[in-house]
C-alpha cells in the first residue's frame, strides 16, 4: 500500500474517533419531562375535600425511562384522603411514597389524583394558606428542569356549612 494513502486513512480514522468522542454526549437521549396542578377549588373551609390533579407530561424529543412523582409534605392544614398515582392504586401517605410511573413516551401525559380533606383540628385565624406541591424526575437527562415542579395553593376560608 503507498505511504501517502496510508497515512491518510490514518488521519481520517483519527478525526473519525475524535468527532465520536467529543460528540457522544450528542447522541444520548433527552426528554423534557412537566409537572402541572390544578385544584377542584382555590378555597375550602374546614371539613371540605379538595381534589388535585396533577398532569405529568413528556414533551420529548425521546421517551423517558425510570420517571418519578414526588408529592412534597402535606400542610398541617390538610389531612390525606387518597392519593392516585397515574391510575395505579391509591396510596394512603402520598408525601411517603414517590408514585413511580415508569416509562413515558415522548408527547404522552399521565394523571395523578391526590384528594385531601381540610382538617376539623385546625385552629389559628380563617385565610390561612395552605400549599401543596409535586415534582417529577426520570433517569433520562430532562434538558428544561425549570418546568419539573408545580404548586397549588388554596386558602382556607372558615368552618363548613
Amino acid at each position: 500500500m503507498d505511504r501517502s494513502l496510508l497515512r491518510r486513512v490514518v488521519a481520517v480514522l483519527a478525526i473519525a474517533s475524535f468527532i465520536a468522542v467529543s460528540h457522544s454526549s450528542a447522541w444520548a437521549q433527552t426528554a423534557d419531562l412537566s409537572v402541572s396542578m390544578t385544584a377542584d377549588r382555590l378555597q375550602a373551609r374546614i371539613g371540605e375535600h379538595v381534589v388535585y390533579r396533577i398532569l405529568v407530561t413528556n414533551l420529548g424529543p425521546d421517551d423517558a425511562t425510570g420517571v418519578n412523582l414526588s408529592l412534597g409534605s402535606l400542610p398541617d392544614q390538610l389531612d390525606s384522603v387518597c392519593f392516585v398515582c397515574a391510575g395505579t392504586a391509591a396510596a394512603p401517605e402520598p408525601q411517603l411514597l414517590p408514585c413511580g410511573i415508569g416509562t413515558l413516551a415522548s408527547g404522552a401525559s399521565v394523571e395523578s389524583i391526590l384528594v385531601v380533606r381540610v382538617s376539623n383540628t385546625l385552629s389559628g385565624p380563617q385565610g390561612r394558606l395552605a400549599s401543596v406541591d409535586s415534582t417529577v424526575s426520570s433517569a433520562t437527562t430532562d434538558p428544561d428542569s425549570s418546568n419539573n415542579t408545580a404548586e397549588v395553593t388554596i386558602k382556607i376560608i372558615g368552618t363548613k356549612d
